[in-house]
């Protein structure tokens, strides 16, 4: 098991699970968390697509077309 935090403001773009390639994908608001059945010795990268939260974003949206 591999836990990765996600920083604050930011949100996973695509959540992808891959039950068939030895690992499962489990996606929460503050980390996503890899379960591996078999992991060999080495290096390894595991890519999240990650994008910028704005909250604001609507009130923005709003100024622009007033």
């Amino acid at each position: 098991m591999i836990e990765i935090p996600i920083p604050s403001g930011m949100k996973i773009k695509n959540k992808e699970t891959h039950y068939s390639k030895g690992y499962y994908i489990q996606y929460f608001k503050h980390k996503v968390v890899y379960y591996f059945e078999n992991l060999s010795m080495g290096t390894h990268q595991l890519d999240i697509s990650l994008t910028p939260v704005l909250p604001d974003a609507m009130w923005l949206l709003r100024l622009k077309f007033h």
